[in-house]
């Protein structure tokens, strides 16, 4: 077991950045104002408030979505500077555009050319420095190693790598530390000086396989570890620290029941229903001119059918309701018996594709959350005959039931859109992600993942690395699974 979640700290570092860039494009304008009205306290900086509010929201929104937050994509410096101005760009044609409709909420002219520099320049700096050592900052790992199988999980990993962490190195519990492929003291057992190790060489975690925390000999010596402040690890943390997934072949009851005792519950039960309500109230105005253009296309392009298509689906704890969506497909699209919907589906009328991409028809499930069928953000419901499938082919699938289903969720932002067997079971990985990690951070994060994702009209590729972490996961399931067999 872990002493803390990793993932949290970083999910708590992008919200920091986040509220930090809105309040410095906040500053930098009362900066501007204070400037140019000579004023410590200027009346107009009031009437500029509305604009001002919109555009520190947005501009934080848009460089989330450019990834600037994440150090899982690589920008030349000279091209973040450029996505940061451009972003900067755009929260100031919101804020002018804004300050049109409401004539007090104009900003001058001189206002905004003493703020703009000021703005930039603060922004340059927040993620030149701050953003940089924060998100940048990789915990030193050594790894135990019991056997020659724990050596193969140790070359595997070194091979595929992982964010956050530097591997430096790996402690052979049958002789001697080695680093860098050169032996320290060799001859030398390091099991009983491992606690002074990893405090020498300013090691911050320690991995380590589950049998190895279930072995005995090792247990005095790793809580004495764990103790100092050193992290103990499994790759299973990694994977979720790395990757934001949980290979399922990493997956057991233990991690299972660990998972679902964590703190972050009472936001789920507490403030989750609240937040499900007013965001689903917001989008649902914002969205309704949408929705109508799209129910007139659905009547102009298949007028022998209904507008809204309703199917019964698996709520939380395995409980049915009807899901309610913009009609995308013929009347007789199931006239075979019930099929997975398909991308590029032939079974879809003229235009049902495009709504199907961009997400429109999904507008209606809004009276789901409101109903509390659904929440907002959550494990996309499936089909109660498809989940019975799934269950019998997918080991945990039903793990999804014990939250409520969502109208977008971690999985749908992060995989491509799929409907086979496995597709099930590499989304199940990223939904076991967040029923561990879920916070009303990661639920905004998630929205605004979706928003982007509506816009560019969906995921389209996977993930190269993909592959090579299942198959590292599964190298190191199988050394598990032996070791409990020798055990």
């Amino acid at each position: 077991m872990t002493n803390r979640s990793h993932s949290k700290d970083i999910w708590l570092a992008v919200r920091t950045h986040f509220l930090l860039d809105g309040l410095i494009l906040m500053l930098g304008v009362a900066l501007g104002s204070v400037l140019r009205f000579n004023d410590p306290l200027p009346e107009r900086l009031t009437d500029y408030l509305p604009a001002i509010l919109a555009a520190g929201f947005a501009l934080p929104c848009m460089i989330y979505g450019a990834g600037l937050y994440s150090n899982r994509i690589h920008i030349r410096h000279r091209y973040r500077l450029v996505v940061l101005a451009l972003c900067y760009g755009g929260s100031l044609i919101l804020m002018l555009s804004l300050g049109s409709l409401i004539l007090n909420a104009r900003l001058g002219r001189g206002v905004l050319l003493i703020s703009m520099p000021l703005t930039y320049l603060m922004l340059v700096l927040h993620h030149g420095l701050l953003i940089r050592r924060s998100l940048g900052v990789r915990d030193r790992v050594v790894m135990l190693v019991s056997s020659d199988a724990d050596m193969l999980v140790w070359q595997r990993l070194k091979k595929v790598g992982a964010p956050f962490y530097q591997l430096t190195g790996l402690v052979d519990t049958r002789q001697e530390f080695t680093e860098g492929g050169a032996s320290v003291d060799p001859g030398h057992s390091v099991l009983e000086d491992l606690p002074e190790l990893v405090t020498n060489l300013r090691i911050d975690s320690v991995l380590c396989t589950k049998s190895q925390l279930r072995d005995p000999r090792l247990a005095n010596v790793l809580r004495n570890v764990s103790f100092s402040g050193v992290r103990l690890v499994t790759l299973a943390d990694i994977m979720e620290d790395a990757y934001r997934l949980v290979p399922l072949s990493l997956v057991d009851l233990e991690w299972l029941l660990h998972a679902s005792t964590l703190p972050h519950r009472s936001y789920v039960r507490k403030w989750k229903r609240l937040f499900d309500v007013v965001i689903s109230l917001v989008v649902g105005l914002l969205s309704f001119p949408i929705l109508l253009a799209g129910m007139i296309w659905v009547r102009l392009a298949s007028p022998g059918g209904p507008v809204f298509f309703r199917q019964i689906r698996s709520g939380r704890l395995g409980k049915t309701f009807q899901v309610l969506k913009l009609r995308t497909m013929r009347v007789d699209a199931e006239a075979n018996g019930p099929q997975w919907a398909k991308k590029n589906d032939n079974r879809t009328f003229p235009g049902g594709g495009l709504l199907r991409k961009f997400r429109v028809d999904e507008i209606p499930q809004l009276l789901n959350i409101l109903r509390g069928e659904m929440s907002f953000v959550g494990p996309r419901p499936e089909r109660p005959e498809f989940e019975d499938q799934l269950a019998l082919e997918i080991p945990y699938f039903r793990e999804r039931l014990l939250v409520a289903p969502g109208l977008t969720g971690w999985a749908q932002v992060n995989y491509p859109y799929g409907a086979t067997v496995d597709d099930a079971r590499r989304k199940l990985e990223y939904d076991l992600y967040y029923m561990k990690h879920m916070t009303i951070t990661l639920d905004l994060f998630i929205l605004l993942d979706t928003a982007r994702i509506v816009i560019g009209g969906g995921v389209n590729q996977r993930s190269e690395l993909e592959s090579v972490v299942r198959d590292l996961a599964g190298v190191a399931s199988r050394v598990d699974a032996t070791a409990n067999t020798l055990g």
